[in-house]
């Protein structure tokens, strides 16, 4: 049970990780357009 709450925990993190780099490159693609 543990460790299938590990893993889901660590999904999520990665999950989110990938959203933010995400955002990173639209703020950073937005600010060197203007």
């Amino acid at each position: 049970m543990i460790n299938h709450w590990c893993y889901s925990i660590m999904a999520a993190l990665s999950l989110l990780e990938i959203k933010l780099k995400f955002v990173w490159n639209l703020y950073k693609l937005f600010w060197s357009v203007i």
